[in-house]
């Protein structure tokens, strides 16, 4: 009629990392066997494996274990709605479970940071993903000049043309000018960047 048990410990800090195992009906000087299991996020401690001679009281075992400190956590750097990436992914390794972490939006040229632009998550043994997504800018203009050919005089003020979107495709056709004739190509198109768009 007696018992023994098994307990599953954190080391140096005793914290339990699963329930206690308690086994009844024990023959007296009886020799049991048990073997740590395995606890998500947590390393076994040697020894793994425990033998005790059953005695009338006091009957424990008592296995240790560590935190793992080699997972990873990644982030994504995605457009908004696309899902495109628009920068290298950041792999981070030698993370300890249930660590915190916290990362913070880098600038991509073009894009807009959509928030949050700070995200912290708590590492787990697996699934340790970041995402940060970006929207195109909408503020970008673009000048249509009108010049003569060979000399560049100025032969009617410049068009700016405002609130165009990051890599939208604009089309501009020459104008008539009094006492001129348009040079080929009369007709140009630009892909909208983040530097000057002439």
């Amino acid at each position: 009629d007696l018992t023994y048990t098994v307990k599953y410990l954190e080391k140096g800090t005793e914290k339990v990392l699963a329930k206690d195992k308690k086994v009844d009906s024990c023959i007296f000087d009886a020799e049991i066997t048990e073997e740590a299991i395995s606890i998500t996020g947590y390393n076994k401690l040697e020894p793994s494996k425990q033998t005790i001679t059953i005695k009338t009281s006091n009957n424990e075992i008592t296995f240790y274990y560590s935190k793992k400190n080699d997972l990873t956590y990644t982030v994504n750097y995605l457009e908004q709605g696309t899902d495109k990436v628009l920068a290298d992914t950041k792999i981070q390794d030698s993370q300890t479970f249930e660590a915190e972490v916290t990362e913070t939006a880098i600038t991509i040229n073009g894009y807009v940071k959509a928030e949050p632009s700070t995200q912290t998550i708590t590492i787990r043994e697996d699934g340790n993903v970041i995402n940060f997504y970006y929207t195109k800018r909408t503020d970008l203009n673009y000048t249509v000049n009108y010049l003569e050919l060979e000399t560049n005089d100025v032969l009617s003020g410049p068009k700016t043309v405002r609130n165009q979107t990051f890599e939208s495709v604009a089309e501009e056709t020459a104008i008539d000018i009094d006492g001129y004739v348009k040079a080929a190509p009369t007709s140009q198109k630009i892909t909208i960047g983040t530097g000057e768009n002439v």
